[in-house]
């Protein structure tokens, strides 16, 4: 197996990884998944389908992102600083989109009063 080969498995494998586990959030909800942020007991049904999408689609990106990232770094046509511009551009990318969960699932956890109307 090449050098190329094997780093493109290395890459894809974390990718592989978080697809399953969005598409198991998204299907089973994220209250098995998510803990210690929300009390999924005080959290409707409707805003915790809603939630299992949103995290699950947070997931998907994240997994795309990464397998972009493996596909750009296995085709090798790339100087080192297109390489540099490359690794911030991913690194930035997945934190924002961590951060992005994390200020949605903290959404989550603010409860709105019912007022019974």
């Amino acid at each position: 197996m090449s050098t190329q080969l094997s780093a493109l498995l290395t890459h894809l494998f974390p990718a592989i990884i978080l697809a399953v586990l969005g598409w198991v959030i998204r299907t089973k909800g994220p209250q098995g998944f998510v803990h210690g942020m929300v009390d999924w007991s005080k959290v409707d049904d409707v805003t915790r389908r809603r939630a299992g999408r949103d995290v699950g689609n947070l997931l998907f990106a994240m997994a795309s992102w990464m397998a972009g990232y493996a596909v750009f770094r296995h085709q090798g046509v790339y100087d080192q600083a297109s390489n540099n511009l490359a690794q911030v551009i991913f690194v930035g990318g997945i934190s924002l989109l961590v951060i992005v969960m994390l200020f949605m699932l903290l959404r989550l956890r603010e409860t709105k009063p019912k007022h019974g109307r």
